[in-house]
């Protein structure tokens, strides 16, 4: 739940929004000011609390003093101003920006729910430089290899610290991958994300070559986690590494939207063939509903033969430009499987996944194809894409 204190004139409209607050589900009062005491005394009891949302009843000079007060120890907190009196209102990031529209009092639950993750998006809005994410267009479009290759060179060739999270909480997928067996979740992680700064890290992750995973389970259980268990994770571990990757799977709900919301770049992870492409523009789609700013969201080709649609009639089809292009090299994927290991870097796919670490770290360009050798599959381009028809 989201950690809450409330401010308010009086102990009536106290009242009133702890009972919203208790109905929401997702909102634990653990304190209640009302009236606020002398400056002294809040700041006592401010200090053994770590609140995410302050709740201030605005019309009060004395409350409006103290959001200096709650800024200082508790700078992260979203800061939710209302009214009970006319005008009645919630004002979602009071006082800090008054032209934000403001709410009619009284609320649902949902809606105070709904209103906190929008001060929480205003707060943070994202995205976090060192944050990126991998997605397969469909099953099997070599995602998760990717994001672990990339990874290792980022480690082994530039020196960077990095973590991988599996966002598929119940696939076991990179565990697997790695041949390893897992003693924590990220699903686990998840759940205690509040107390994150007190928890033993080195027991929330594994390490693998220099990387470190934080993995899921096949046997997890328990509730799916919420938007903002996923948004206390991203930005602690945003703090800590140099690199954070994030291994989603293909659909996105609610409370995995937050990792696309803050991620630099969300690669949506395809092969050649028709089928996965077609599945790559449902998954841009689906992307766009949750994040509008369409340049954060990329193509990245897999297995990709010269025999194959080119990568620029690709971009065209899909309306999102290709980051970088892998060539089809399963030999060197398989015998990388059985010893655990990465993609051998004297490899042509080697040398691809390392070219994209590179420009992840701006430190060169992506893998690319330089001259263009196949035809489009005029089934799949849009009628209103003009495309010019290349011979191999």
């Amino acid at each position: 739940m989201l950690h809450a204190i409330i401010l308010a004139v009086g102990k009536e409209s106290a009242e009133a929004m702890v009972r919203i607050v208790q109905r929401s589900g997702h909102i634990k009062v653990d304190s209640v000011f009302a009236p606020a005491e002398s400056a002294h005394h809040f700041v006592l009891k401010l200090n053994g609390l770590s609140p995410e949302l302050v709740l201030i009843e605005m019309g009060d000079d004395r409350n409006a003093s103290y959001c200096s007060l709650v800024r200082e120890r508790a700078p992260e907190a979203i800061m939710l101003g209302f009214s009970t009196r006319e005008p009645a209102m919630v004002d979602p990031v009071w006082p800090s920006n008054p032209t934000e529209p403001r709410e009619p009092w009284p609320l649902t639950p949902s809606e105070l729910v709904r209103i906190a993750r929008r001060g929480y998006a205003l707060r943070y809005p994202g995205p976090f430089d060192n944050l990126v994410a991998m997605l397969p267009a469909k099953a099997g479009c070599g995602a998760s290899t990717t994001l672990l290759n990339v990874a290792g060179k980022l480690d082994q060739s530039f020196q960077k610290r990095v973590l991988v999270v599996d966002g598929d909480l119940r696939s076991g997928a990179l565990a697997e991958t790695l041949n390893t067996t897992p003693t924590c979740s990220v699903a686990h992680t998840l759940a205690d994300s509040y107390h994150l700064p007190t928890l033993m890290w080195n027991q929330q992750v594994l390490e693998q070559d220099g990387v470190h995973l934080m993995p899921s389970r096949r046997d997890a259980c328990g509730p799916l986690p919420q938007w903002y268990e996923w948004a206390r994770l991203m930005r602690f571990a945003a703090s800590r590494y140099d690199m954070v990757m994030v291994d989603l799977p293909e659909v996105i709900n609610d409370a995995s939207a937050e990792v696309v919301r803050l991620a630099r770049a969300v690669y949506v992870v395809t092969t050649p063939e028709l089928p996965a492409l077609q599945l790559a523009r449902s998954r841009i789609a689906e992307l766009n509903d949750v994040q509008p700013d369409a340049d954060r969201i990329r193509i990245l080709i897999n297995r990709w033969h010269r025999s194959d649609v080119h990568p620029r009639d690709v971009a065209k089809a899909l309306g999102r430009r290709v980051e970088a292009v892998l060539p089809n090299d399963y030999l060197s994927v398989k015998k990388a499987i059985l010893r655990n290991g990465y993609v051998d870097a004297k490899t042509s796919l080697g040398a691809a996944y390392g070219a994209l670490a590179g420009f992840l770290v701006n430190a060169g360009p992506p893998p690319m194809v330089e001259e263009p050798k196949s035809k489009l599959l005029a089934a799949f381009v849009p009628a209103q894409v003009q495309v010019r028809r290349r011979t191999a």
